[in-house]
């Protein structure tokens, strides 16, 4: 008994213990900043290791969730089959298996892979399209890799853009915070490209304020439809050279994916769309947290009303957020830019109806937004080390099926701190107002 539950509360300690540590470590007598360094090394060593050995246990034997179902996808497309066909991917996998490649015959490999062709827009394949010219195992060694790389490069970006001074302290604890999130385990697990996805969700977050801003939010967009949200916020700001940016990349992108699978992909898309033929696991199943999927399972909703997507109520919610978070962006203004786009991560996630339990990964990006501009954000070190130990514990406990509240508290909180943020410019624009230290938040 004491092991597991030493094993739960240990996580939960964990956090609040880095957090003050790195908050206090100029304080502390020398030969506690010197124990706490020696954490942070273990730390980042006992974690890095838990995620380097799922890599190499999913590259000696690939999962079918996600590492077979991304090699599929590539080699459905280069042997020139219609990928959003179903009966495209049940013959590729008929002939993988007849050749004696480990092609998963499990149920659910069946019913929402192979019954429902790809699951994303045509550019996307771009991206799992080489995996299709390697043999199984060749081809998860090279996306592991592809993720180490991506993983590492999120910490560099992290570390450069938030941290102040670039020191090595901030470096080790950005990598600590990184690994200890469950959703990076999560990540290597599924052999996901959740990294790939915060890498060009930050470069476009540095470069916000310029063309190449919207190039990145392209690329993202690639890799996951979830990163649309935030083309909305350039449309809305009027930021047309990244919006014009972003179109002239995906149409380039486009090009490439008509030539390299042939227009037909794009009519296909359109009209046998693999949204249609997703069983409805996609939506009820606990890895499933989004919005959609909490309403699904908390109205036990019946599915013989029709797809969940349409029902009023699902599109009166995601609207409300919608709305209130885009309102409160075009209230922030240009000069608060970071914090509007730190608040857009948790509303895109909610509003996402795929939003599985390894996409906290993206909450990386407000949760240290919100630790390194305390001052400017007028929130007290108390409660910073206490809202990231309850995200940390929430996406931590009960297999990720607690991610949807930590979404949703992230975005609370950041909603507040909008508010407050607004409030405090209205007061100082007035005659008699002194300017508030910090009212302007804005990020390097």
């Amino acid at each position: 008994m004491r092991g597991p539950l030493l094993s739960e509360l240990f996580p939960l300690v964990l956090t609040p213990v880095l957090l003050a540590g790195m908050w206090y470590r100029n304080a502390l007598p020398r030969v506690m900043r010197r124990g706490y360094a020696v954490l942070l090394g273990v730390v980042i060593v006992a974690f890095g290791a838990l995620c380097m050995a799922r890599a190499r246990s999913n590259v000696a034997d690939p999962p079918r969730w996600d590492v077979q179902a991304f090699w599929l996808f590539g080699k459905v497309a280069v042997v020139g089959d219609d990928f959003y066909r179903p009966e495209s991917f049940h013959a590729v996998a008929d002939s993988l298996r007849a050749a004696g490649e480990p092609v998963s015959t499990a149920g659910d490999f069946n019913r929402e892979l192979l019954d429902v062709g790809f699951p994303y827009p045509p550019m996307t394949m771009l991206l799992f399209a080489p995996l299709g010219l390697l043999g199984l195992h060749a081809a998860a060694l090279l996306w592991y890799l592809v993720i180490i790389a991506s993983t590492a490069a999120v910490i560099g970006v992290l570390w450069h853009r938030l941290f102040e001074p670039h020191g090595i302290w901030e470096l080790a604890f950005t990598t600590a915070m990184v690994l200890t999130l469950r959703a990076t385990y999560s990540t290597y697990a599924f052999g996901q490209t959740g990294f790939l996805l915060l890498l060009f969700l930050l470069l476009f977050w540095r470069d916000r304020n310029r063309i190449s801003g919207g190039a990145y939010l392209a690329l993202a967009m690639v890799v996951k439809p979830v990163a649309a949200f935030f083309l909305g916020w350039t449309v809305l700001d009027r930021r047309w050279r990244s919006v014009l940016a972003t179109v002239l990349v995906l149409a380039g992108l486009a090009a490439v994916t008509a030539l390299a699978f042939g227009s037909e992909v794009f009519t296909s898309f359109i009209t046998s769309n693999s949204v249609s033929r997703m069983p409805h696991s996609y939506f009820s199943s606990n890895i499933n947290q989004s919005l959609l999927a909490t309403w699904v399972r908390a109205t036990h909703y019946e599915f013989g009303r029709g797809s969940p997507l349409m029902q009023p109520a699902f599109i009166a919610m995601i609207l409300a957020i919608a709305g209130v978070t885009f309102g409160m962006e075009m209230r922030l203004g240009r000069s608060r830019s970071a914090l509007g786009l730190a608040l857009g991560v948790p509303a895109a996630l909610l509003i996402y109806p795929q939003t599985l339990e390894h996409y906290s990964v993206l909450l990386l990006l407000p949760m240290l937004f919100i630790w390194t501009r305390q001052k400017e954000l007028g929130v007290s070190p108390v409660v910073a080390v206490t809202f990231l130990t309850l995200e940390y514990a929430l996406v931590r406990y009960h297999a990720g099926s607690l991610d949807f509240f930590a979404i949703l508290l992230c975005w609370v909180t950041l909603l507040v701190i909008s508010i407050r943020a607004v409030r405090q410019s209205s007061m100082s624009a007035k005659p008699g107002w002194m300017q508030p230290a910090g009212a302007a938040i804005e990020s390097r």
